[in-house]
């Protein structure tokens, strides 16, 4: 529609007047063609012998400006039709009654304040291009304003689009927050839960390294024990096996006596249980270092599983570490979406603060076609007394237009009576005048002769 609406100058507002000019015939058939109202020149130079013609122009503007097309208007309010005692007489009335009604609202808002139903019944050229050039004025002012209603409300449609798509990103963050704090929460207490397992471990650790170290040392000193005990037992046995080599050798060269043979082998016999004895002495305390060394090669191996131990708790503690890491990454990215939904939330509130400004721009035009609707309505109610009182002035005129013609009729035949009565009195008149004048000719003609000659005797019909 805007294409086709580009002509015409902005009304010109001064002092709470509006003016418009008065344009050409060919000017208002060109804007009137481009608002795809068709009419003709002639219907603009003589109005009064196209009054449907211009009526017809004038729905189509109403259409045009208020979209309520002549069909509709044309249809009666059939609620109000049941106060009327004799409906049928308004079927025709009423549309034409609302007609009037939409043109001169049209009217009243292109600022023409004097439009009547004569101007739709017997229309007058001056007036009509007068009417139509505020009509087309008028035209341009409101696509104009509808421009920037239809901008202002595109643009608070997709204000009102962010708004809410921010507040859905906001609601979502919020979201998100709200779990990744509960989240946090969790992780933190599991956290500590983790790093007080890994300070007891690392305690017990610390002091099983401490045993390990001491059961080392222990088990080194075992160790030389039992290895100073083996070579003393195997220096022992070996000595032992020379004696007994020795003595053998000695018994085959030596004859003693049986005495002296029996306390030999007595003493030989007591040395070897004490060797014996000193031999299982030797030979538990080497088995307690073996036991001892089982055990410290049993509690290197516990040690060999508590060093895995500490080092998987290690590994869970980088794990942890690494957990922690990323719960601080976490709430950073948190204090970061907080900010992001801070600075979401104040767009938003600008935005909402645009969007109530276009409310305001919105109310107020509102507000600014409620006064002009009010205006028209009073101009409206105006427009209708004027109506009324002129339909009573035509009613008037009506009567006294009949009054005139019965007086023109009986003037007319009391004139064709007179009239008869002068034809009557002139032709009586010729004839007298005739008759008058052939006396006076005949008297000429006597006097003629009577100047020529001797009087004739008088006749018996002159006498």
């Amino acid at each position: 529609m805007s294409s086709r609406m580009s002509f015409a100058p902005e009304p010109v507002a001064a002092a709470g007047v509006y003016s418009f000019p008065t344009l050409k015939a060919k000017l208002i058939l060109e804007r009137l063609q481009q608002l795809q109202i068709p009419t003709s020149e002639e219907t603009l130079d003589n109005p009064q012998k196209n009054v449907q013609e211009v009526q017809n122009v004038f729905a189509k503007l109403v259409e045009f400006t208020m979209g309520v097309t002549r069909e509709e208007m044309n249809q009666p309010v059939f609620a109000g039709l049941n106060v009327l005692n004799y409906a049928q007489l308004h079927e025709d009335s009423v549309p034409e009654l609302a007609f009037f009604r939409a043109v001169s609202k049209m009217m009243t808002a292109s600022c023409v304040h004097d439009f009547s139903f004569n101007d739709l019944q017997t229309p007058n050229k001056t007036r009509l291009k007068r009417q139509l050039s505020a009509v087309i004025n008028f035209c341009m002012f409101r696509e104009g304003r509808m421009q920037v209603y239809n901008a202002l409300a595109t643009e608070k449609e997709n204000l009102l689009a962010n708004v809410q798509a921010l507040g859905e990103d906001n609601e979502r963050l919020e979201r998100e927050l709200a779990s990744l704090t509960e989240r946090t929460s969790q992780e933190a207490a599991e956290t500590e839960m983790v790093e007080a397992d890994c300070r007891a471990m690392e305690a017990q650790i610390s002091a099983l390294n401490r045993e390990q170290a001491a059961t080392r040392a222990q088990s080194g000193d075992l160790k030389r024990q039992a290895n100073g005990l083996k070579d003393r037992l195997a220096a022992l046995d070996l000595e032992t096996k020379e004696a007994i080599m020795e003595r053998e050798r000695l018994q085959a060269q030596i004859v003693s006596s049986p005495d002296r043979i029996r306390r030999e082998m007595a003493d030989q016999q007591a040395a070897l249980e004490q060797e014996r004895t000193e031999g299982m002495a030797a030979e538990k305390q080497a088995q307690r270092t073996e036991l001892t060394a089982a055990n410290v090669a049993r509690a290197e191996r516990e040690v060999v599983k508590a060093t895995r131990a500490l080092d998987d708790i290690e590994e869970e503690l980088g794990r942890q570490k690494e957990a922690l890491r990323e719960v601080r990454a976490a709430q950073r990215a948190l204090a970061e979406n907080g900010a992001k939904s801070a600075a979401a939330a104040a767009d938003a509130a600008v935005l909402r603060r645009h969007a109530a400004r276009l409310d305001e721009k919105l109310a107020h035009l509102r507000r600014q076609g409620r006064a002009r609707a009010e205006a028209a309505d009073a101009s409206l109610a105006a427009l209708r007394a004027e109506l009324a009182e002129e339909e009573a002035a035509r009613q008037a005129e009506l009567a006294e237009a009949e009054a005139a013609e019965a007086e023109v009729r009986q003037l007319e035949e009391l004139l064709a009576t007179e009239r008869a009565q002068a034809a009557a009195e002139a032709e009586d008149h010729v004839r007298k005048f005739k008759s008058l004048e052939g006396a006076v000719l005949q008297y000429h003609k006597l006097l003629r002769a009577a100047m020529q000659g001797p009087l004739p005797p008088p006749s018996s019909s002159s006498s």
